[in-house]
């Protein structure tokens, strides 16, 4: 597996955290464990809601592209416009790209290795609504198809294995910060489901001819 790219790891995490998770399985998702602390969880708590509605368009686009070997490569354009928004967002709470790309996967990594419900709702299914829409969507070659279908069987084989991956991804420290900011996080989660859940329905509305 390849260690993904700064945006195509912000756009997977806020997309869908089980494919992530998924393809990222068997190598770390970042370089080291960075130890967090409860002042910068609570700020990538605030940032998370403003770069998912930031990039809440081109996540769509993410998820098609990680249909398939080599999917992790494929990153839609995002543009100069939208990439500035993004920057703001970083600098406006003191973090580098990196910074947040370290944190973030391990607090991703110790939330779910934390919650077992929640764990089991991030696992990919052929039944979630972005992935049904792949799987559905004419335009996806067959074999990407069918590649996904195998990686989703293969992760939910290996569930268990799963959870003990993330549980290397995150240290003692991290579980003691995380352990009483679970409620938090869920809220922030389901709050990110809502920004894209109301993009997909602005984009399923028809526009009203003038």
């Amino acid at each position: 597996m390849k260690r993904f790219s700064g945006l195509a790891l912000v756009l997977c995490l806020l997309a869908d955290p089980g494919v992530v998770v998924a393809q990222g399985f068997g190598q770390p998702l970042t370089p080291a464990v960075v130890t967090l602390n409860k002042a910068r969880v609570r700020t990538l708590l605030k940032m998370i809601p403003e770069l998912a509605k930031e990039t809440t368009q081109y996540q769509g686009q993410f998820l098609s592209g990680m249909a398939g070997p080599g999917g992790g490569d494929s990153v839609p354009t995002i543009s100069e416009k939208d990439m500035e928004k993004v920057q703001k967002i970083y600098a406006k709470y003191g973090f580098t790209m990196e910074e947040f790309l370290g944190e973030i996967s391990v607090l991703v990594a110790t939330y779910f290795a934390l919650d077992e419900k929640a764990f089991q709702k991030m696992l990919p299914s052929e039944d979630k609504p972005e992935i049904k829409s792949i799987l559905s969507d004419p335009k996806v070659p067959e074999d990407k198809k069918a590649a996904l279908r195998a990686q989703i069987k293969s992760t939910r084989q290996k569930q268990g294995k799963l959870r003990e991956y993330l549980l290397t991804q995150t240290n003692d420290a991290n579980i003691a910060i995380l352990k009483p900011l679970l409620s938090e996080i869920r809220k922030v989660f389901k709050q990110v489901e809502k920004i894209q859940s109301a993009s997909k329905d602005i984009k399923k509305t028809p526009s009203k001819k003038k």
